[in-house]
């Protein structure tokens, strides 16, 4: 400790110099920052390196202004966010359709060639749009209402579907859905690769169409077919070069064997006959299984089947395809997703653990801060009350000027407390009447005298699902605003409507009073941010940058509208309640 009393900020900071670091103070000694965060690197003692997030702020002890540094070093963070990189790099390189949703059905991620399949834009926020949009009518019950299910149960689905671009295209694929697991077992969130097959499928039915064709098609494909009899023990009845390849046979050592001789175990003539009937009911069916070549090397093929006419008799086409890469890809990304979701519960318990000593770090300096204040404010009362005949007009001034700041400060202490807790609160969510709590907090925290002074209108509102103290404070932010900016206008007005838009419930609150520069929107939702002087609007610009906080930790947005002596509105929106939600 001895040691690093010693040392200035440019010697555990070497990205800095007494020159570069000093204008960093000013703003914090002068109060226009209250709060100055950075991230830079610490240099050890043995001279390595580490990265670190500062957090500058300036308190008083013992009557002294100092500055205060709270490091965290973000060495794990940084490496969780370049191993995020990485697996992001891979998603966005592969060629193939990757995406991630909720069990709601709502997009999470759409990788680059899922986006161009879909005619999505490349910057486009994808969170609003419901995957069942981009699904084929053709295709569309049977992912919703089997795909998906089996995947939830059995931890993957594979199979062919069809998916829809924004223009209407139809795009025939294979895919498969996986189901990712929570430490608790439960399912969190689905995935699913899906490759484009529609020129596939193309050339499937080209071979039915014409024999010339089909033999020019059946020779090209770069996939392995296989014509099959679907009696006895399937005899294999021609084959293509890319299936003698993929197997290691010349087409004489294939044609006339079962197709047996690929497999690792020997078909059931019962399970066979099934098979063919499942064939007649579905038209194409689609597994992933091993077959083994002639020099007994096993590998990873995708087999798709279905029956076509040849001669006037019924033959099983099948057409394989060595997947062995996409399979170590599913392994990687799986790997990957598990290393990455342990370092976030890793990095999210550490966080919890930090925040909760920030927490009480705050606790203890506010009421360190308050100890003083309350010391000035007492003792300037006891002036007053028993001196105050002796002091000239100037000096009561000055005291009542002590006063009106020491009421300022500890009101600023107990908002930043109050933003604190909103992000650590734990949230406990219900079926909230948002009409009702809109028109009982007006009431609230409007007197009688103001009430009359307002034309006061509530349309009504969607219900919502959420934590209804945090939504009391919502409410109870804006309108105090939207009384407080429009007290000055004549013929006052607030309206409080809401409306459905794309999954969400959105609520705004509307008043005619001196309204902001629209040029300043972006400022409105800071923290300390005020777009009126302190003198003309009492506060301390906490309340908005609280509303967005609890909205945000409900999964909605905030905004706002209004024009200098037009009035303002203020948005915010939550998702929409589930149709069974109680």
């Amino acid at each position: 400790m001895e040691e690093l009393a010693k040392l200035t900020p440019p010697d555990v900071m070497p990205e800095f110099t007494q020159e570069s670091f000093r204008p960093l103070l000013p703003p914090l000694r002068t109060g226009k920052r209250k709060l100055l965060v950075f991230e830079t690197v610490h240099r050890r003692r043995d001279g390595s390196e580490y990265p670190v997030e500062v957090h500058l702020q300036q308190v008083e002890t013992g009557g002294e202004a100092v500055c205060l540094a709270i490091v965290n070093d973000i060495t794990e963070r940084r490496q969780a966010e370049q191993e995020r990189d990485r697996r992001a790099a891979i998603q966005e390189a592969t060629p193939d359709f990757i995406g991630l949703s909720d069990l709601q059905g709502r997009a999470i991620y759409v990788n680059r060639a899922g986006r161009e399949m879909l005619e999505i834009g490349a910057e486009e926020d994808v969170s609003n749009l419901a995957i069942a949009d981009y699904l084929a009518d053709s295709a569309r019950a049977f992912v919703v209402n089997e795909a998906i299910p089996a995947a939830i149960r059995e931890g993957s689905w594979s199979g062919e579907g069809a998916l829809l671009s924004r223009t209407g295209r139809e795009i025939l694929v294979s895919q498969v859905i996986l189901a990712h697991r929570g430490p608790g077992g439960e399912v969190e969130f689905l995935s699913t690769i899906a490759r484009d097959i529609t020129e596939r499928k193309r050339s499937e039915q080209a071979l039915i169409e014409s024999s010339s064709q089909f033999r020019t098609l059946f020779e090209a494909s770069p996939d392995a077919i296989l014509l099959i009899d679907p009696h006895d023990e399937w005899p294999i009845l021609d084959c293509n070069m890319a299936a003698c390849q993929m197997n290691g046979y010349t087409r004489d050592e294939l044609v006339g064997q079962s197709v047996d001789l690929l497999n690792l175990t020997p078909g059931d003539p019962n399970e066979r006959k099934e098979y063919v009937e499942r064939i007649h009911r579905q038209g194409v069916l689609r597994l992933d299984t091993f077959h083994r070549r002639k020099d007994g090397s096993v590998f990873s093929v995708e087999v798709s089947t279905s029956l076509i006419t040849l001669g006037g008799r019924d033959v099983v086409l099948g057409i394989d395809r060595d997947i062995t890469e996409r399979r170590r890809a599913e392994e990687e990304i799986r790997r990957l997703n598990v290393e990455l979701e342990g370092r976030v519960a890793q990095r999210t318990a550490q966080l919890a653990s930090a925040n909760q000593e920030l927490e009480a770090f705050a606790y203890s300096v506010s009421h360190d801060l308050r100890a003083p204040l309350r010391a000035i404010d007492g003792f300037s009362r006891i002036i007053l009350e028993d001196f105050g005949n002796t002091l000239d007009p100037e000096g009561k001034r000055l005291f009542d000027v002590i006063l009106t700041n020491t009421q300022r400060m500890d009101q600023l202490i107990t908002d930043l407390l109050a933003l604190s807790r909103v992000s650590r609160t734990e949230m406990q969510s219900s079926r909230v009447d948002m009409t009702a709590l809109a028109d009982s907090i007006y009431h609230e925290i409007a007197s009688p005298e103001v009430r009359r002074k307002f034309a006061f209108y509530v349309a009504p509102l969607p219900d919502a699902s959420a934590d209804p103290a945090l939504l009391r404070q919502v409410w109870s932010n804006l309108l105090s605003n939207a009384i407080k900016y429009a007290m000055p206008k004549a013929g006052r007005a607030i309206e409080v409507g809401g409306y459905m838009d794309n999954g969400m419930c959105v609520y705004f609150v509307r008043d005619n009073g001196v309204g902001f520069n629209p040029a300043y929107t972006n400022k409105l939702f800071g923290v300390f941010q005020r777009l009126h002087k302190a003198e003309e609007f009492e506060g301390n610009g906490v309340g908005l940058a609280i509303v967005q906080r609890i909205i945000h930790r409900h999964g909605g947005k905030t905004w706002a509208e209004g024009e200098i002596n037009r009035g303002a509105t203020f948005y915010f929106s939550l998702p929409a309640m589930e149709p069974n939600h109680e």
